[in-house]
């Protein structure tokens, strides 16, 4: 299984909102699951926060994913 940071486009009767989140895939590339809260950035050391938020800023280089699209998917 791999990972990767991406952007996660939330829908809701209210609003929507944008947020980074870890998201995992399967064998064939497929999204499987995601974190349910947005990733914060913390880390133990200034350049351990500093290599989390470079590797987000690639990660989410990527297309947006829909959240409702995602949940579609797995059923």
């Amino acid at each position: 299984m791999t990972w990767n940071f991406r952007i996660i486009k939330h829908n809701s009767e209210k609003h929507s909102y944008f947020a980074i989140h870890e998201v995992f895939y399967g064998d064939k590339n497929e999204v499987i699951s995601w974190t349910e809260k947005p990733i914060d950035i913390v880390g133990d050391s200034r350049s351990n926060v500093k290599r989390i938020f470079k590797q987000m800023a690639l990660d989410i280089e990527t297309p947006v994913l829909i959240e409702s699209e995602l949940l579609k998917s797995l059923k």
